[in-house]
């Protein structure tokens, strides 16, 4: 759906959104930065390495989001101007506070992850972790929420698929 040209973000938001809340405030608009379509993770070199994304590789991340981790985001539309085109997904406002490290980790490794030698993809203090067929890169306290609840969500990281060569070249054994 092509949005309006006067749907714009009401603020700036990191390195790959900008953001304006809506619903009563229950529901976020994630706009891409202008001209882009957020990063993707590439696994082809010896090291990973954050290239922007191509629109497909962008949406096709967000699906996996919403498989693996129970997240509800969801494409709202485009919107697009003389000076900028931008994709805006929906994304569901939760309710909580940063989880710390520790509650992080123990999470993944609950859920079957594995912790990768992976470091600072995507952000300084990153961490990666891989199981199930695929490789979760820029994990860290901002990026997941510690529900009131009790619930552990990631919310804002970068998934993709990864293989059994990818994954002993990235594991953290030695």
């Amino acid at each position: 759906m092509i949005l309006p040209a006067r749907v714009k973000p009401e603020r700036q938001g990191g390195r790959e959104h900008d953001l304006t809340q809506v619903a009563d405030g229950r529901l976020w608009w994630k706009f891409t930065k202008p001209w882009s379509s957020g990063y993707a993770v590439d696994l082809s070199g010896e090291e990973p390495t954050l290239l922007p994304a191509r629109p497909l590789q962008y949406l096709t991340r967000l699906k996996l989001q919403n498989r693996y981790f129970g997240d509800a985001m969801r494409f709202v539309g485009i919107t697009h101007d003389s000076k900028s085109r931008r994709i805006v997904i929906g994304q569901p406002d939760i309710k909580g506070r940063p989880a710390s490290w520790d509650e992080i980790n123990q999470w993944f490794a609950e859920q079957g992850f594995a912790k990768l030698k992976v470091q600072r993809l995507g952000a300084y203090d990153s961490a990666a972790f891989a199981g199930h067929g695929v490789g979760v890169f820029d994990v860290r306290p901002v990026n997941v929420v510690m529900t009131v609840e009790g619930m552990l969500l990631p919310i804002d990281v970068m998934i993709r698929p990864i293989t059994k060569p990818q994954l002993l070249r990235l594991s953290s054994s030695s």
